[in-house]
Formats: structure tokens, sequence, C-alpha cells
């Protein structure tokens, strides 16, 4: 009768990898748009990303479709990099969540979620304003109230839980990459601002229009062919309702795709007086650069940047 091993007991196997999991804790990041999965973490002081195309139709417009395959697929990503440890720090996708703005003074800080619940979730006719998440946000004086619907929410849960690694931290990547975008803007520069968003695989493009730093006007554009002119309309129209506080104009592009959507045409488009170039000393080296067709996905860089700057 061969003996067996004490190693090779189930009991003890898993005994073994809790052991492994609480000796190696190790923070890691992770976004997740409709095509890719992003993961990034620290080892020796320095960070380090991998990327990883996810299977078809397992997430659409920012809702997982298919939670235990997006789990698994981010269970076997953890594993080939070695991170047993993995306590996930989660970046919701762009469209997971809502929000709206909050300036001082109009309403006491209960009263303003209470309202944006119902306005958010008014959005959507079938919703009811139970089944959102709010969280806030401190802009200066002002407040941005952010809902994520409880279903989708879960669902994203799921998705950590079918990957067998404990879930630490959930944020929304258009409020972690606007944090990082404020701490490094350009020292010289006071005034108004374009920021364009299109990420890796990603259909359409995004814009958001700020004044002091805080986003007054989101637009979203499903096909990257009409985003030249109607951006165009819209910033026209946003600068002319502000011209009685005629400020510099400023252009910042995060695009992954640039054969996809031309910032550079919409920049001269719109008549901007500068193309910003961002501060941002997070940086971060691809685990296996001969894996990675291109650099990490510019907005998904600064979500992360968001999450880490002052942290280790």
């Amino acid at each position: 009768m061969p003996s067996l091993s004490f190693g090779e007991l189930p009991q003890v196997q898993s005994l073994q990898a809790s052991w492994r999991r609480l000796l190696r804790a190790q923070r890691v990041l992770v976004a997740i748009t409709d095509s890719s999965l992003f993961c990034s973490w620290m080892t020796c002081d320095e960070w380090f990303w991998r990327s990883g195309s996810l299977p078809p139709d397992c997430c659409r417009e920012g809702v997982p479709l298919q939670p235990e395959v997006i789990g698994d697929f981010l269970g076997e990503l953890l594993q080939d990099c070695d991170l047993p440890g993995a306590q996930i720090e989660l970046v919701l996708p762009l469209q997971s969540c809502r929000w709206r703005l909050f300036e001082a003074g109009l309403n006491d800080s209960i009263q303003s979620v209470e309202s944006a619940r119902a306005y958010l979730a008014g959005l959507d006719d079938s919703l009811d304003p139970g089944n959102l998440y709010v969280s806030t946000l401190g802009l200066g004086d002002d407040t941005l109230v952010i809902g994520v619907v409880r279903s989708v929410l879960q669902a994203w849960i799921d998705v950590v839980e079918a990957a067998d690694v404990p879930l630490r931290r959930v944020e929304w990547s258009l409020s972690s990459a606007l944090g990082a975008l404020q701490r490094s803007m350009p020292d010289d520069w006071f005034g108004d601002l374009a920021w364009m968003i299109q990420s890796s695989g990603q259909p359409g493009c995004r814009l958001l229009l700020l004044r002091d730093g805080i986003p007054e006007v989101d637009q979203s554009i499903r096909s990257n062919d009409d985003a030249v002119e109607l951006f165009k309309t819209t910033v026209q129209a946003w600068r002319k309702l502000k011209s009685q506080k005629n400020l510099p104009f400023g252009w910042l592009a995060t695009v992954a795709e640039e054969k996809v959507v031309d910032p550079a045409r919409l920049m001269n488009e719109t008549a901007a007086d500068r193309h910003l170039v961002l501060d941002n000393s997070w940086t971060a080296s691809p685990l296996m650069p001969e894996q990675e067709s291109g650099g990490l996905d510019p907005f998904i860089r600064l979500a992360f940047a968001g999450l880490c700057v002052g942290q280790s």
C-alpha cells in the first residue's frame, strides 16, 4: 500500500494556502472594462501591472454579465502573477455609476444625499431610489454624489468572490482618476478644462468639462465618428454660458486608441489655448512586456494613481 503524505491531504493543502495568503498579503488594484482586465501591485518598492482580454460577452456597459467567468479569469491571472495573498481594491468601470454635483450652500449634506439619490434614480424611470447605493466626494466646498445600482455593485462583488480573494475596497474609476488629475495639474495652469476619455476596447468616448477642478458637464458618445462635432458643439455652448468669467481653456486627453479617436483634431476644433500634460508621478512597469502590445491604458493608469498617491 503506498504511503500517503500529509501534504497531499485536502485539509492540509487548504491550510497551507491560507497561510500563504496570510504571510503574503498584497494589495492589488483591479480595473475591468467591457473587454479587458487590468491589475497592478507593488513588489520591492516598484509597481507592476498586467492585463488580459476577457472572454466575449462577459461585461457590457460596465455591468458584469458573467461574474463567475470574470472571477475565474481574475483568479487565474492573479495565480499567474504569483499573488496568492491578493487583497483586491476594485475600480468600477466608467459606465457603472452616475453622479450629481451639489454646490456649497444650496442644501445641507443629508438633504443633498437624499435629493441626489432620487435624482440619480430618476435618470432611469424603472429604478427605485432605494435600489441605489450612494457615496459622497468632497470637491472643495462642493459635494459630488455618486450612485451605483445595488444589483450592479453586487455583481462586481460576486466577481471577486468567484476569484476566491478578499475585497478590501471599491472605488469608481472616474472619481479616483479625478482625484489624481487634480493633484497632477501643472502648477502654472488656471482655467477651464475639457477632459476627453477613451479606454481600451470601449465603444465611444466621454467628455468632461471642468471649472476650478469641478466637473460641470459629462457627455458620452457611443460612436467615435460623431465625437468631434458633438463635443465641439457642447464645448462651445458651455463656454458661451460661462462667458461672464473668461478663463483660459485647456485640453486633456486620456485616450488609449488615438487611431480610433483623434484628440488633436478635437483640440483644434474647440480652439483650446493649451494642451495640458499632467505631472503624474505614479508609474508602473509591465510584468511581461513581451505580452503587452502597448502601455497601460492612460485612463486606467490615472484611476490607479488616484488610489496609490500617498499610499504604500
